[in-house]
């Protein structure tokens, strides 16, 4: 049985990305990994408006992410060089 929980986004996330990119490489791959939800929780959100659960539904909130599959496939070298453009 699928269920939702209210939920909401922060207003603002700031990072340090010296700090970002001398953190352990085991975290780096977690953080990759918890943005890599990002595609599942847009739709998520998607069809729990449908279902008529969430009302608060904003299309274009989905372009305020970017298109993270390009942008992991393009600086994935970065990434896992732990560069601070990564």
């Amino acid at each position: 049985m699928k269920r939702s929980l209210p939920s909401r986004y922060p207003d603002a996330l700031v990072c340090d990305l010296e700090t970002l990119a001398d953190a352990p490489y085991e975290m780096t791959a977690a953080g990759v990994g918890d943005l890599i939800a990002a595609f599942v929780s847009f739709p998520d959100w998607r069809l729990a408006h449908l279902l008529g659960m969430d009302s608060s539904y904003c299309a274009s909130s989905i372009a305020l992410m970017g298109p993270l599959d390009e942008i992991f496939r393009s600086q994935a070298s970065e990434i896992h060089g732990r560069t601070t453009q990564g």
